[in-house]
C-alpha cells in the first residue's frame, strides 16, 4: 500500500489521530530532505503570526 493508499484508509477508517501523523511524518520526511534555503523559507511561513491559526502562530 502506498502512503497515500494507508492515509486515505486511516480517515475512512475513522483512525483521524493515525492520519494526523501519518502527514507530520511525511512533513518531516519532505523537511529533511529539501535544500537548506527552501527549508528555511518553510520554516520562515510556518512560524510567522497567524500562519498556524493559533495566538502568535507558534505551531
Amino acid at each position: 500500500m502506498t502512503a497515500a493508499g494507508a492515509l486515505t484508509a486511516d480517515l475512512e477508517a475513522g483512525r483521524y489521530e493515525a492520519a494526523a501523523l501519518r502527514l507530520l511524518a511525511g512533513f518531516l520526511i519532505a523537511l529533511r530532505d529539501t535544500a537548506p534555503p527552501a527549508r528555511e523559507a518553510m520554516l520562515t511561513l510556518l512560524t510567522r503570526e497567524g500562519a498556524s491559526g493559533s495566538e502568535g502562530g507558534r505551531l
